[in-house]
This record gives C-alpha cells, sequence and structure tokens, in this order.
C-alpha cells in the first residue's frame, strides 16, 4: 500500500514540472505574439490536464508496485565503496546452477509439437489431403 503514496509524491512532482515548462511555454507565445489583442489565459484545471494528471498517476502506481513488490534492496547506493580494486563489487558466486542437463533432457518422452498446423477443415485425424 506504500506504493500507492510513493507513486502520488512522483505525479505530482512530475506534473508540477510538466505544468510549469507548459506555464513557461505559454507566457512565452503570449509574450512574442504580435496580436497583444488575445491572450490563451494559463488554466491549471483543465481536462487535458486532468487526464495528464491521471495517466501520470497510473503509470507511477503500476511501476511503482513493480518496484515494491520486487524487493529490491537499494542500499546498495547508499553503502560505501571499498578502495581495495582487487575485491569485486559482487556479492559472492551464485549457487544456482541454472545450466540444462541434456542427459535429464534425453529421458522425457512427451512429444512436443513444434511446428505450425494449419487449420483442417476436414473432421479427420490425418493431416493428408483426402481425395
Amino acid at each position: 500500500m506504500q506504493y500507492y503514496l510513493i507513486s502520488f509524491i512522483i505525479t505530482i512532482v512530475i506534473f508540477i514540472i510538466i505544468q510549469y515548462f507548459e506555464y513557461t511555454r505559454i507566457s512565452n507565445e503570449n509574450m512574442n505574439d504580435d496580436d497583444y489583442n488575445y491572450n490563451e489565459p494559463y488554466s491549471l484545471f483543465t481536462t487535458n490536464n486532468c487526464l495528464l494528471f491521471m495517466i501520470i498517476y497510473i503509470v507511477c502506481t503500476i511501476i511503482a508496485y513493480y518496484v515494491y513488490s520486487a524487493n529490491i534492496d537499494f542500499s546498495f547506493l547508499l553503502a560505501n565503496k571499498n578502495n581495495n580494486p582487487n575485491t569485486s563489487a559482487t556479492t559472492g558466486g551464485d549457487d544456482n546452477n541454472n545450466d540444462i542437463d541434456p542427459k535429464i533432457l534425453s529421458k522425457i518422452n512427451d512429444n512436443f509439437s513444434v511446428g505450425f498446423e494449419p487449420f483442417n477443415s476436414d473432421n479427420d485425424s490425418s493431416d493428408s489431403c483426402s481425395e
């Protein structure tokens, strides 16, 4: 549930930055415009801004959920780095061996359908063409 608050704070920061640049763009266009009779007013509460805020919030919530559920340890960013160049930055060796043993795979008797089989409109179970 913490990711909702985190994503809301990130959304507010991103939205403020976008609106600041939008405000400066509109004010610069109004200053450089030859027609001073028409000045486009800046409005914060428009439909486009509300939709932008909701889209940013949804995307930030999804990203924050995945980061929060992955249990990523960010303490490595704060840890002091060792000045000894002989030590590696990675932690110890990986004990999990993810190599596939072909001897075990050869003992599997299941038949795998690997190819593409087109739709057969006949009710035959054979793949050959019937005449």
